[in-house]
Protein backbone atom coordinates (compact mmCIF):
# COMPACT_ATOMS: atom_id res chain seq x y z
CA UNK A 1 0.00 0.00 0.00
CA UNK A 2 1.11 3.63 -0.76
CA UNK A 3 1.31 6.23 1.66
CA UNK A 4 -1.99 8.19 2.14
CA UNK A 5 -1.63 11.47 0.87
CA UNK A 6 -3.44 14.28 2.04
CA UNK A 7 -6.01 16.59 -0.32
CA UNK A 8 -4.75 20.35 -0.01
CA UNK A 9 -6.90 21.32 -3.28
CA UNK A 10 -5.41 24.84 -3.22
CA UNK A 11 -5.84 25.58 -6.94
CA UNK A 12 -6.31 28.87 -9.23
CA UNK A 13 -9.68 27.49 -10.94
CA UNK A 14 -12.29 24.82 -11.20
CA UNK A 15 -10.48 23.08 -14.23
CA UNK A 16 -7.23 23.16 -11.66
CA UNK A 17 -8.84 21.57 -8.60
CA UNK A 18 -10.94 18.72 -10.62
CA UNK A 19 -7.55 17.52 -11.66
CA UNK A 20 -5.69 18.09 -8.61
CA UNK A 21 -8.63 16.28 -6.97
CA UNK A 22 -8.61 13.25 -9.66
CA UNK A 23 -4.91 12.65 -9.11
CA UNK A 24 -5.48 12.63 -5.26
CA UNK A 25 -8.19 10.41 -5.73
CA UNK A 26 -6.34 7.82 -8.20
CA UNK A 27 -3.71 7.90 -5.60
CA UNK A 28 -5.73 7.19 -2.81
CA UNK A 29 -7.88 4.93 -4.23
CA UNK A 30 -7.30 1.81 -2.40
CA UNK A 31 -7.78 3.81 1.09
CA UNK A 32 -11.23 5.26 -0.49
CA UNK A 33 -12.94 1.81 -1.23
CA UNK A 34 -11.99 -0.04 2.00
CA UNK A 35 -13.19 2.98 3.81
CA UNK A 36 -16.79 2.60 2.03
CA UNK A 37 -16.85 -1.08 2.40
CA UNK A 38 -16.05 -0.37 5.86
CA UNK A 39 -18.76 1.72 6.78
CA UNK A 40 -21.13 0.13 5.00
CA UNK A 41 -20.12 -3.34 7.22
CA UNK A 42 -20.65 -0.62 10.07
CA UNK A 43 -23.73 0.53 9.02
CA UNK A 44 -25.45 -2.86 8.14
CA UNK A 45 -24.39 -4.54 11.35
CA UNK A 46 -25.92 -1.46 13.39
CA UNK A 47 -28.89 -2.15 11.40
CA UNK A 48 -29.00 -5.82 11.92
CA UNK A 49 -28.42 -4.84 15.67
CA UNK A 50 -31.56 -2.42 15.79
CA UNK A 51 -34.35 -4.68 12.93
CA UNK A 52 -33.56 -8.31 13.51
CA UNK A 53 -36.39 -9.66 15.68
CA UNK A 54 -33.92 -12.26 17.71
CA UNK A 55 -32.04 -9.58 18.89
CA UNK A 56 -28.62 -10.69 18.03
CA UNK A 57 -25.25 -9.97 19.91
CA UNK A 58 -23.15 -7.48 19.00
CA UNK A 59 -20.83 -10.69 17.63
CA UNK A 60 -23.52 -11.86 15.71
CA UNK A 61 -24.65 -8.72 13.90
CA UNK A 62 -21.15 -8.79 13.11
CA UNK A 63 -20.94 -12.14 11.72
CA UNK A 64 -24.64 -11.47 9.19
CA UNK A 65 -23.06 -7.76 8.32
CA UNK A 66 -20.31 -9.59 6.65
CA UNK A 67 -22.77 -11.56 4.27
CA UNK A 68 -25.07 -8.21 3.78
CA UNK A 69 -22.39 -5.76 3.26
CA UNK A 70 -21.73 -7.14 -0.04
CA UNK A 71 -25.00 -6.92 -1.35
CA UNK A 72 -25.35 -3.36 0.35
CA UNK A 73 -22.72 -2.21 -1.58
CA UNK A 74 -24.02 -3.33 -4.51
CA UNK A 75 -27.32 -2.08 -3.87
CA UNK A 76 -26.04 1.61 -3.13
CA UNK A 77 -23.97 1.28 -6.84
CA UNK A 78 -27.53 0.63 -8.31
CA UNK A 79 -29.34 3.71 -6.12
CA UNK A 80 -26.24 5.78 -7.14
CA UNK A 81 -26.94 5.55 -11.30
CA UNK A 82 -30.45 6.95 -10.90
CA UNK A 83 -29.50 9.81 -8.20
CA UNK A 84 -26.33 10.88 -10.39
CA UNK A 85 -28.90 11.12 -13.59
CA UNK A 86 -31.40 12.76 -11.52
CA UNK A 87 -28.82 15.10 -10.25
CA UNK A 88 -27.62 16.22 -14.32
CA UNK A 89 -31.51 17.16 -14.34
CA UNK A 90 -30.76 20.29 -12.39
CA UNK A 91 -30.51 18.53 -9.49
CA UNK A 92 -33.82 18.80 -7.88
CA UNK A 93 -35.16 15.38 -9.37
CA UNK A 94 -31.82 14.40 -8.13
CA UNK A 95 -32.73 15.42 -4.72
CA UNK A 96 -36.05 13.40 -5.13
CA UNK A 97 -34.56 10.06 -6.36
CA UNK A 98 -32.52 10.72 -2.85
CA UNK A 99 -35.12 10.66 -0.43
CA UNK A 100 -37.30 8.15 -2.17
CA UNK A 101 -34.60 5.98 -1.97
CA UNK A 102 -33.16 7.13 1.52
CA UNK A 103 -34.31 3.61 3.16
CA UNK A 104 -32.61 0.73 0.59
CA UNK A 105 -30.31 0.15 3.33
CA UNK A 106 -32.88 -0.46 5.88
CA UNK A 107 -35.19 -2.39 3.25
CA UNK A 108 -32.53 -4.65 2.74
CA UNK A 109 -31.51 -5.64 6.11
CA UNK A 110 -35.19 -5.26 7.78
CA UNK A 111 -36.77 -7.70 4.88
CA UNK A 112 -33.51 -9.75 4.45
CA UNK A 113 -33.65 -9.26 1.12
CA UNK A 114 -30.81 -11.37 -1.01
CA UNK A 115 -31.21 -9.33 -4.32
CA UNK A 116 -29.68 -6.03 -4.70
CA UNK A 117 -32.14 -4.68 -6.58
CA UNK A 118 -35.05 -5.01 -4.43
CA UNK A 119 -34.71 -3.07 -1.81
CA UNK A 120 -34.79 -0.08 -4.47
CA UNK A 121 -38.36 -0.93 -5.31
CA UNK A 122 -39.25 -1.50 -1.23
CA UNK A 123 -37.89 2.06 -0.64
CA UNK A 124 -39.67 3.04 -3.41
CA UNK A 125 -43.00 1.68 -2.08
CA UNK A 126 -42.08 2.66 1.00
CA UNK A 127 -41.41 6.30 0.91
CA UNK A 128 -44.22 7.13 -1.27
CA UNK A 129 -45.63 10.26 -0.79
CA UNK A 130 -42.83 11.77 1.23
CA UNK A 131 -39.96 12.21 -1.52
CA UNK A 132 -39.99 15.62 -1.03
CA UNK A 133 -39.76 15.50 2.56
CA UNK A 134 -37.15 13.39 3.05
CA UNK A 135 -34.96 15.18 0.44
CA UNK A 136 -35.96 18.15 2.08
CA UNK A 137 -34.75 16.57 5.62
CA UNK A 138 -31.75 15.41 3.87
CA UNK A 139 -30.58 19.20 2.54
CA UNK A 140 -30.94 19.98 5.67
CA UNK A 141 -28.74 17.92 7.40
CA UNK A 142 -26.13 18.01 4.82
CA UNK A 143 -26.17 21.86 4.68
CA UNK A 144 -25.56 21.73 8.48
CA UNK A 145 -23.39 19.02 8.80
CA UNK A 146 -21.31 20.78 5.67
CA UNK A 147 -21.31 24.59 7.66
CA UNK A 148 -20.18 22.49 11.38
CA UNK A 149 -17.17 20.47 9.23
CA UNK A 150 -16.13 23.99 7.40
CA UNK A 151 -16.33 26.18 10.75
CA UNK A 152 -14.72 23.27 12.95
CA UNK A 153 -11.91 22.83 10.15
CA UNK A 154 -10.98 26.37 10.04
CA UNK A 155 -10.97 26.89 13.97
CA UNK A 156 -8.72 23.87 14.05
CA UNK A 157 -6.65 25.02 10.93
CA UNK A 158 -6.32 28.05 12.87
CA UNK A 159 -5.05 26.66 16.30
CA UNK A 160 -3.06 24.41 14.34
CA UNK A 161 -1.19 26.88 12.69
CA UNK A 162 -0.81 28.84 15.64
CA UNK A 163 0.68 25.74 17.35
CA UNK A 164 2.80 23.69 14.93
CA UNK A 165 3.24 26.43 11.76
CA UNK A 166 1.40 26.99 8.58
CA UNK A 167 1.65 23.36 6.82
CA UNK A 168 0.11 21.70 9.70
CA UNK A 169 -2.61 24.62 9.41
CA UNK A 170 -2.59 23.39 6.08
CA UNK A 171 -2.91 20.16 6.34
CA UNK A 172 -6.52 20.40 9.20
CA UNK A 173 -7.94 22.43 5.81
Amino acid sequence: LTTLRPFTGVASNVDEFVAQYEQWANANLIYILLVLALAAFGRVAMLILLLAPERPTVAEALKAGMFFAPIVILADLLAFVPFVFGMTLFIIPGLYVAGRLFLIETALVGERLRNPLAPLGVSWRITRGNGWRIALMLTVIFIGAYLVQTELGLAIGVVLTQLAGREAGDFAL
